[in-house]
């Protein structure tokens, strides 16, 4: 019987080792492309079984909206990008109850603690890349925003120069294509949107998939230059110096907050030490004087107990 036991457990552990990494070659197979190479892509259908896992578990609308939007502004421009992180998601989680449910009719004496260690771990695995993705799209973010200026700068120089705004912008795709790899795949994505329809249109899409109001002001601006066919090169100069500032700004506020912040660790790592410094030496001579007067007070009460034996 133990036999049988050990063969199904390992039978069903390598049943869904192959199914997890199935997955996940197939949700990782386009990442292996260059990142602005869109033409490359191949449009073909999402397998079922991927759509079947990404509807396993009920999703609402917003959180669907909130995942998808993560995507994007983590770069994730690939067919289907949603379906497949959510049926990578579910496929954990589910796999994860399959193996609580196992262990828990193998073990029935432990049913209740594995019960709740499953629980527990189907719960993270649910919550967990959620979370991993918004802060890996907010990391990236603010690497696109933080070599903005410069490339404000570059727009800036070029259409002095007399260049076009399109050419400007391949301009700077070859200039962050070492440095900011993020910064230049959004702009050679919005150098070939802006080839078919318009700089402001594609510029106001790039701030509405990265979410970022700074872009959409940007697409505002050369909104105005198109219809009155004016210069932006002073414009581009004012609101780089202007995310400079807003940089700045916001540095100073998070150095001001440190100070709160190193208060807890100060506070916790720093006192039981000084307490212990301080009030050691007076709590040990403090149990030496205890300790002579208890035996002091032992040796009077021996000796008034034998007198009072010794006595007629």
């Amino acid at each position: 019987m133990n036999d049988i036991l050990v063969f199904a457990s390992i039978t069903v552990a390598a049943f869904a080792v192959l199914v997890i990494l199935e997955l996940l070659r197939n949700s990782q197979k386009l990442q292996t492309l260059p990142a602005i190479e869109f033409d490359l892509l191949d449009q073909e259908p999402l397998p079922a079984s991927i759509r079947l896992l990404a509807g396993m578990i009920p999703q609402l609308a917003v959180e669907r909206r909130r995942v998808k939007s993560d995507l994007l502004r983590n770069g994730d421009y690939q067919p289907y990008a949603l379906e497949r992180f959510l049926a990578l998601r579910n496929t954990r989680v589910i796999a994860a109850l399959v193996i609580t449910v196992y262990f828990a009719f193998l073990l029935p004496e432990f049913r209740r603690v594995v019960a709740v260690t499953g629980c527990l771990a189907s719960l993270l695995l649910y919550a967990v890349p959620g979370l991993v993705l918004h802060r890996k799209a907010d990391s990236r973010v603010q690497r696109i925003m933080s070599g903005l200026p410069d490339a404000l700068d570059i727009l800036s120089m070029c259409l002095s120069g007399g260049l076009q705004v399109d050419d400007s912008m391949r301009y700077i795709t070859r200039f962050a294509d070492g440095s900011r790899p993020d910064l230049a795949v959004e702009f050679e994505i919005v150098a070939r949107q802006s080839a078919a329809t318009s700089s402001s249109e594609a510029m106001n899409r790039l701030g509405t998939r990265l979410n970022v109001p700074e872009l959409k002001s940007l697409g505002l601006l050369l909104l105005q230059a198109e219809r009155l066919g004016s210069s932006v090169a002073q414009g581009f100069d004012e609101l780089a110096t202007n995310l400079r500032k807003s940089f700045r700004q916001k540095a100073e506020a998070r150095a001001n907050t440190l100070s709160l912040q190193l208060l807890f660790p100060v506070v916790f790592c720093l006192m039981p030490p000084v307490l212990a410094i301080l009030l050691g030496p007076p709590l040990l001579d403090l149990k030496e004087h205890l300790g002579k007067h208890l035996a002091r007070s032992r040796i009077n009460g021996s000796k008034s107990t034998l007198q009072d034996h010794v006595a007629p």
